[in-house]
């Protein structure tokens, strides 16, 4: 493998932990209550659970 292949999938894989990370961010926290409570009010007794 060439070093610029290596830094090719280093860079790759870097991005995807980023990514992860705003994801992880934005479902967690006081950002993610808004949406606990809508899944709270839906007819859906499984989602009222999960969201519990």
């Amino acid at each position: 493998m060439t070093p610029k292949q290596i830094w090719l999938n280093l860079g790759g894989l870097g991005v995807l932990i980023a990514l992860l990370g705003v994801a992880y961010w934005l479902n967690t926290g006081a950002r993610a209550v808004t949406g606990l409570v809508e899944m709270l009010r839906t007819d859906d007794a499984q989602a009222r659970v999960l969201a519990a």
